[in-house]
């Protein structure tokens, strides 16, 4: 009799097999906000507002250009 050990095989990694994820179908989800935080208090603060300059102002400012990158695509 010798001494000599047995060399089991190496695992490699569980031995349950990993579920397959299919991939989604469809359009990748936009990574584009229009309207941010920022643009979201601006709206608030226009409807609040019954100045009409001081509405203009904020929409200028704030609101049109979110608003108008929305409606071009």
């Amino acid at each position: 009799m010798s001494n000599e050990k047995k060399q089991e095989p190496a695992t490699t990694g569980s031995l349950t097999p990993e579920p397959v994820v299919k991939k989604r179908r469809g359009r990748k989800p936009s990574k584009k906000q229009y309207f941010t935080a920022d643009v979201d208090l601006a709206i608030q603060e226009y409807l609040a507002s019954s100045n009409q300059e001081e509405r203009n102002e904020i929409y200028r400012s704030r609101i049109a250009y979110a608003f108008n990158k929305l409606a071009e695509n």
